[in-house]
């Protein structure tokens, strides 16, 4: 096996972890995989099987009591040790290939099994069909490890300082902008980056990917053929240190194989494969709803455990001059207070980094404190232009990966002593709950069942300690993997669901006061995160709203919290009756998502997260 440059110490946690956990043999039947070695393609509900477990209600939970919680199709997942087990899974399926090249004598691994992804694969369902991107096709597909026997999974760090990025990324020949954008946010968390690999083998082709489907770790094991244009250059996106540093292509060959096709990859929203990658929470919120003093505080309180990615304003850079690039992420990396003043330092993931001449302002010493430089894609901005020329911020929170993995240097850490979830009581608390009621077994849409507008999920969260910081996501079944496996693609709006919190008034067992919303988006996932200074249970109630798409056959709430709480779903359609606030409430808002406080779900974009495909 070959260690890529900078990642022994996430190899060294892995030997740990399976050293202590690997007890079992178990075997890998599939090379794409979910947990207890459960092939990823064999299964119609994507291991959305949580057993039917015992759950406690709000009251329950108070009372130290248990309920089976079955009514309405709800089951308690236990997320438990999933992440320790699929990391076992993982290292044991490298192990079953390296075994298998060496028996065979093979000096590289082609993915060529029955859940193998073949040259093919460019398009869905294996073939052209009407929809596709023009009816184009790669040219032909080539292995990495062809192009050069220097191949690292990662740049290599520079001596004389700790990593503190892994480069820019470049969109290919796919329309995933929004994916592209996600991967040049993680290029920041260096340490986050290499801990989506649980194993390669880069002379060999072998990558053993971790990704999260459907509330599960899962791993995906894929080769290193790509599919190039009639020059040579890849159709995949790539990163700026391409063909030496793999981890993007890699990354975004995993995803394509859990979908089927690179094609069935087109259009999609940044906060869902956020979430796929990182198993984290995301949302939105315009930039000029919130107050620059405030936004500035709030980014640089926070800056330790999110990422954003800022999305240029492109009315007011023509109205005034200022020379942004379009189609180009800009992942915010510091927000620091320099001599009384706030400024962002911002990654442009162009060629040639764009900052709109607004770096003229920009005191010298704010350079030389930090290591990052222009011609590495870096650019300064004071935040008041920040504020005025960017429109839209996508904030990803890494609520479900470990600490040590997201620090980054000179990057305070709000919260030193969390752990991840996956550490028993020791770390963050996580519950989740599934639904999947809302089909039958040949996967069609069960009407009297299903999930719609006044028919709407929720769930109660039982805060048992305080201070605490509450994170509850709504996700629907991800249908783009549900078409994939029928050889179709499909990029269209899902069921538009708005998270309401609320929280139960002291006292009182029905008055409730809102807290906030979570955007109101036609995506997969919805998401809120609150702050409560006190014990006491908040309702969280999903709001479908009126579109193409109303209704939700398939579902899972995750509930994150720095301290202990509960999770059970509540009696469907309950809503509670709004009162006014305290004046100094328990609970605040945690998150921007609904500073713009729209009132109707907006409108599907087909072109949302597109970006400028090179084919």
């Amino acid at each position: 096996m070959q260690n890529n440059a900078g990642e022994d110490e996430v190899v060294q946690q892995d030997e740990q972890v399976v050293q202590s956990w690997l007890k079992i043999k178990r075997s890998a039947p599939s090379y794409t995989q979910g947990p207890k070695g459960k092939p990823l393609h064999m299964s119609k509900e994507q291991h959305m099987e949580p057993a039917k477990e015992v759950i406690k209600g709000p009251e329950e939970l108070a009372k130290g009591e248990e309920k089976w919680m079955s009514e309405g199709g709800w089951f308690d997942a236990f997320p438990g040790e999933q992440y320790r087990q699929n990391t076992i899974d993982g290292v044991a399926a490298f192990d079953q290939i390296i075994r298998e090249c060496e028996e065979k004598g093979w000096r590289r691994w082609a993915d060529n099994g029955p859940h193998g992804f073949h040259p093919a694969d460019w398009f869905a369902g294996n073939h052209p069909v009407g929809g596709t991107q023009d009816g184009k096709a790669a040219h032909h597909w080539t292995r990495i490890s062809d192009w050069s026997g220097a191949i690292q999974l990662f740049p290599a760090p520079v001596e004389d300082h700790e990593q503190t990025h892994v480069g820019r990324v470049y969109q290919g020949g796919v329309s995933n902008y929004y994916m592209v954008e996600a991967l040049q946010a993680i290029a920041l968390r260096p340490k986050l980056a290499k801990s989506l690999f649980i194993r390669c083998d880069c002379q060999r082709g072998i990558y053993v990917v971790r990704t999260y489907v459907n509330g599960v770790w899962n791993f995906v094991v894929v080769d290193d053929f790509i599919p190039v244009d009639p020059r040579g250059k890849p159709l995949t996106c790539f990163s700026e240190y391409f063909p030496f540093a793999v981890w993007a292509t890699i990354l975004e060959k995993a995803q394509a194989k859990l979908h089927f096709s690179y094609e069935n990859l087109n259009g999609g929203y940044t906060e869902d494969t956020f979430a796929d990658i990182t198993g984290g929470a995301a949302g939105r919120f315009l930039v000029g709803a919130v107050d620059s003093s405030r936004l500035f505080l709030y980014m640089q309180a926070l800056q330790g455990e999110c990422l954003w990615m800022a999305r240029v304003r492109e009315k007011a850079c023509e109205a005034h001059g200022v020379a942004l690039a379009r189609h180009t992420p800009y992942c915010v990396h510091r927000v620091v207070d320099w001599e009384g003043r706030g400024f962002v330092q911002l990654m442009c993931g162009a060629a040639l980094p764009q900052d709109g001449a607004l770096n003229m302002s920009i005191p010298h010493g704010l350079w030389a404190r930090f290591p990052e430089r222009t011609a590495q894609g870096f650019i300064w901005l004071g935040f008041e232009d920040f504020h005025m020329y960017f429109h839209t911020c996508i904030e990803g929170r890494l609520i479900n990966s470990d600490p040590r993995n997201t620090a980054a240097p000179l990057i305070p850490r709000r919260l030193p002593d969390m752990v991840p979830p996956w550490v028993p009581k020791r770390g963050i608390y996580e519950e989740l709950a599934a639904f999947r009621d809302g089909e039958d077994e040949n996967g069609r849409e069960v009407p009297e069942k299903v999930f719609r507008p006044g028919r709407s999920p929720a769930c109660f969260v039982r805060v048992m300690e305080a201070p605490c910081e509450v994170t509850v996501v709504f996700s629907q079944g991800n249908k783009r993997m549900d078409v994939g496996r029928k050889g179709e693609v499909r990029w269209a709006p899902m069921a538009a669901v708005r998270l309401n919190c609320f929280q139960r008034k002291p006292g009182s067992d029905e008055a409730y006061q809102f807290v906030c919303a979570s955007n109101w988006l036609p995506r997969r996932d919805a998401s809120v995160s609150v702050k409560c200074a006190q014990t006491g249970i908040l309702f969280v109630h999903c709001q479908i709203g009126d579109g193409p798409v109303q209704t939700i056959s398939r579902a899972i709430f995750r509930a994150y919290g720095t301290g202990k709480i509960g999770m059970t779903a509540a009696e469907i359609g309950e809503v509670p009756g709004d009162v006014p606030p305290e004046p100094e409430p328990a609970v605040i808002p945690w998150s921007l998502y609904s500073a713009d406080k729209i009132s109707a779900p907006v409108e599907w974009d087909e072109q949302e997260g597109v970006g400028r495909p090179t084919l």
